[in-house]
């Protein structure tokens, strides 16, 4: 048995000495690229359909909340009330009218500007304070992080689920800590990053699934605190939050997934994305397309569930939860990969204590590297309908998802197999 372990086991400090020379390797290559196409390679990266304005999804925000209306505006308002709370300071540092086109002034872009500094400053601090390596790997993971595809992104779009995020990692990292201070401020943190993208929502369950459930009390509490709040703020009726919200999210996930706008696939990750893209390139109606998604979307959905509650492996119970957040949204952008933040920092911690990583370890580090490392190489499925293609970063985004989904099942079904081994031999000796 020990020689078999030895074999499926790798020296920790080689690995990771020669994963950050292949990580190194792999960003230089990228950049190097988009070097040598004259920046054409930054098509595979970040948006290059129309578009209005610099950071257009904060931009539009900015410019919806400046009257304390936004679902009255005329645009899409797909966000929950304290999202738009959260920008009102922005607004009003904006002297005069704010709209999508101006955001190309001065005074509004350089507000902009400041914003996502202050987002990277919160960014470093997150990977100095959670991150157990030394300062250099600290600053290279700070670094690839930024360099990545994913914040690329969300940078270019300049959309605040990066905020999310951060909270998010806040959370899984403090949810259970010893300390009760920063066990209540995770569960406030968890209710204010809800409060800003709904679907951290299902990071909640890691209390259900861990039988703390006074404690998920407390957080459902904060979360409907945080939720309502704003809606007093604002000048808008519960009646047009509610309308403006469901009839944005579906109008945006029939116009992609349909392909109503010109966009294309490329950016977009989940069941939706590969079903419709899959769809189209073979010629295979909408509504057969519709049922397949609804039924992938079940079974995703109650197998992560599974494995969150059947998974010993706390690392593995939080990634199902992500699987959930990242691989459903009918339209989940890349940007959504970086939920697995948290995934890296208990990757970390848990690697600190231990010499030897098995196999199935070095496979979900691969998978995640693959979310995150930039690949501008050129895109696939030409004949697609749309502006931006299927690029090789989003098809092996798309394809690294899958894979941690089949990997997170089949140690669940390994995770549930041993338990009823367990069971058994234990009435036997009985």
């Amino acid at each position: 048995m020990r020689e078999n372990n030895n074999i499926l086991e790798l020296d920790k400090k080689k690995f990771f000495k020669w994963l950050i020379i292949v990580c190194v390797i792999l960003y230089v290559f990228a950049y190097l690229s988009i070097y040598l196409t004259k920046g054409k390679g930054w098509d595979c990266l970040i948006w290059h359909a129309d578009t209005i304005g610099m950071f257009p999804d904060l931009s539009q925000s900015v410019s919806q909340v400046k009257g304390l209306t936004p679902y009255t505006t005329g645009m899409p308002a797909i966000y929950p009330p304290f999202a738009y709370v959260f920008l009102v300071p922005l607004a009003y540092l904006i002297p005069g009218e704010v709209t999508m086109i101006t955001s190309y002034n001065p005074i509004d872009s350089t507000v902009y500007f400041l914003f996502f500094s202050i987002i990277i400053a919160l960014i470093m601090l997150v990977f100095c304070t959670y991150s157990l390596s030394n300062t250099s790997y600290k600053f290279l993971f700070c670094l690839g992080f930024i360099l990545s595809a994913p914040f690329l992104f969300c940078f270019e779009r300049g959309n605040i689920v990066i905020v999310s995020i951060l909270l998010c990692c806040y959370y899984v990292l403090n949810y259970d800590s010893e300390d009760k201070i920063k066990k209540e401020l995770a569960f406030i943190a968890l209710a204010f990053a809800v409060a800003l993208k709904l679907y951290p929502v299902v990071l909640g369950l890691l209390l259900i699934v861990e039988k703390k459930y006074k404690d998920a009390l407390r957080c459902i509490i904060y979360g409907i605190i945080i939720f309502v709040i704003p809606i007093f703020i604002l000048r808008n009726s519960i009646t047009e939050i509610i309308d403006s919200m469901t009839s944005g999210i579906n109008y945006f996930t029939v116009a992609t997934n349909e392909q109503l706008v010109d966009w294309g696939f490329s950016y977009r990750i989940g069941i939706s994305a590969i079903v419709y893209s899959l769809g189209q390139y073979y010629n295979v109606d909408n509504g057969t397309l519709a049922v397949i998604v609804k039924f992938l979307t079940c079974i995703v959905i109650v197998g992560m569930l599974v494995a969150a509650f059947a998974l010993k492996d706390k690392k593995k119970k939080v990634m199902a939860l992500i699987m959930i957040i990242a691989f459903i949204p009918g339209f989940s952008w890349i940007y959504n990969t970086m939920y697995f933040l948290p995934v890296v920092f208990l990757l970390n911690k848990d690697y600190d204590k231990v010499e030897k990583l098995q196999i199935k370890d070095v496979i979900y580090i691969v998978l995640l590297l693959l979310l995150f490392v930039p690949l501008p190489y050129g895109d696939l499925f030409e004949s697609l309908y749309g502006v931006q293609k299927i690029s090789i970063n989003t098809f092996l985004t798309n394809v690294s998802l899958s894979m941690i989904f089949i990997c997170l099942i089949i140690e669940m079904i390994a995770d549930i197999s041993k338990g009823k081994i367990k069971t058994l031999e234990g009435k036997e000796t009985i």
